[in-house]
């Protein structure tokens, strides 16, 4: 028969179970704070990343928005001004003109649109590639700090 033998306490246990981790995922000669340090730097830059897509975004919305509301202006105005004077034909052609400078400009909203998409994209690309860096430059300085204590 074993003797009943009390359950360790909650402090114990938890050093137990950080033993047992370290042992099992990271390897002796690693630090679980730094590791946590890591994943909170990982999640700081995550942030950022949303933090800049987020802004993107709603600077492209906002600005989409305006240039949308502006070309609808212009195409109410020459449609209003074409019915107010009737169908002359030099008007007609007058009022395809501004109806084709409203669509360029449309256009080139959306072409606008498209660079600051991809501004966006740029830059959180380069926030990622910098966390990436520094997480590979660490992890190769945990690694040499490693074979040098074997």
């Amino acid at each position: 028969m074993n003797p009943r033998k009390d359950p360790p306490s909650p402090t114990e246990s938890m050093v137990e179970v950080q033993e047992t981790l370290q042992k099992l995922f990271l390897g002796p000669t690693s630090d679980l704070d730094r590791v946590v340090e890591e994943q909170n730097l990982n999640v700081e830059y995550i942030g950022r990343i949303n933090d800049v897509a987020l802004r993107g975004a709603h600077t492209l919305v906002t600005r989409q928005g305006a240039a949308l509301r502006e070309t609808f202006d212009e195409l109410s105005s020459v449609l209003k001004d074409a019915a107010s004077k009737g169908t002359h034909p030099t008007a007609a052609d007058a009022h395809l003109r501004c109806f084709e400078l409203s669509i360029a400009r449309g256009l080139e909203h959306l072409r606008i649109a498209f660079d600051w998409a991809n501004e966006v994209n740029r830059q959180s690309w380069d926030l990622l590639n910098e966390r990436f860096e520094t997480s590979l430059g660490e992890a190769k300085s945990v690694s040499a700090k490693a074979g040098k204590a074997d």
